[in-house]
Protein backbone atom coordinates (compact mmCIF):
# COMPACT_ATOMS: atom_id res chain seq x y z
CA UNK A 1 0.00 0.00 0.00
CA UNK A 2 2.95 2.86 1.19
CA UNK A 3 4.81 1.52 -2.37
CA UNK A 4 1.31 2.79 -4.64
CA UNK A 5 0.98 6.04 -2.49
CA UNK A 6 4.50 6.53 -3.09
CA UNK A 7 4.10 6.26 -7.14
CA UNK A 8 1.14 9.02 -6.30
CA UNK A 9 3.10 11.05 -4.80
CA UNK A 10 6.32 10.64 -7.31
CA UNK A 11 3.97 10.92 -10.07
CA UNK A 12 2.17 14.54 -8.72
CA UNK A 13 5.46 16.18 -8.18
CA UNK A 14 6.54 15.54 -11.31
CA UNK A 15 3.11 16.46 -12.77
CA UNK A 16 3.82 19.62 -10.99
CA UNK A 17 7.19 19.93 -12.18
CA UNK A 18 6.10 19.69 -15.47
CA UNK A 19 3.37 22.16 -15.07
CA UNK A 20 6.46 24.84 -14.09
CA UNK A 21 8.38 23.84 -16.71
CA UNK A 22 5.63 24.61 -19.38
CA UNK A 23 4.85 27.77 -17.29
CA UNK A 24 8.50 28.74 -17.71
CA UNK A 25 8.60 28.02 -21.45
CA UNK A 26 5.42 30.25 -22.56
CA UNK A 27 6.94 32.94 -19.96
CA UNK A 28 9.98 32.55 -21.98
CA UNK A 29 8.83 32.99 -25.23
CA UNK A 30 6.57 35.75 -24.13
CA UNK A 31 9.68 37.37 -23.01
CA UNK A 32 11.48 36.45 -25.65
CA UNK A 33 8.55 38.12 -28.39
CA UNK A 34 8.46 41.20 -26.67
CA UNK A 35 12.09 41.76 -26.93
CA UNK A 36 12.42 41.00 -30.34
CA UNK A 37 9.52 43.27 -31.14
CA UNK A 38 11.50 46.06 -29.28
CA UNK A 39 14.45 45.50 -31.15
CA UNK A 40 12.49 45.14 -34.65
CA UNK A 41 10.93 48.68 -33.48
CA UNK A 42 14.51 50.06 -32.66
CA UNK A 43 15.90 49.37 -35.79
CA UNK A 44 13.37 50.41 -37.92
CA UNK A 45 13.06 53.90 -35.96
CA UNK A 46 16.70 54.20 -36.75
CA UNK A 47 17.54 52.81 -39.98
CA UNK A 48 14.49 52.34 -42.11
CA UNK A 49 11.98 55.11 -41.22
CA UNK A 50 14.73 58.04 -42.01
CA UNK A 51 15.41 56.93 -45.29
CA UNK A 52 11.68 56.44 -45.85
CA UNK A 53 11.36 60.27 -44.48
CA UNK A 54 14.15 61.33 -46.78
CA UNK A 55 12.48 59.60 -50.00
CA UNK A 56 8.92 60.99 -49.03
CA UNK A 57 10.62 64.82 -49.04
CA UNK A 58 12.09 64.38 -52.32
CA UNK A 59 9.46 62.95 -53.83
CA UNK A 60 7.23 65.81 -52.13
CA UNK A 61 10.14 68.29 -53.52
CA UNK A 62 9.60 66.68 -56.81
CA UNK A 63 6.02 67.37 -57.23
CA UNK A 64 6.38 70.80 -55.97
CA UNK A 65 8.36 71.59 -58.43
CA UNK A 66 6.74 69.66 -61.16
CA UNK A 67 3.44 71.86 -60.25
CA UNK A 68 5.44 75.05 -60.00
CA UNK A 69 7.18 74.25 -64.03
CA UNK A 70 3.24 72.66 -65.43
CA UNK A 71 1.84 76.24 -63.85
CA UNK A 72 4.45 78.24 -65.93
CA UNK A 73 2.80 77.17 -69.15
Amino acid sequence: MSAIVNILKINKIQYWEDGMEKDNKIKTRIINIITLSIFIVLILCNNVLPIVFAYLQKMSLKLIVFFIKSDQY
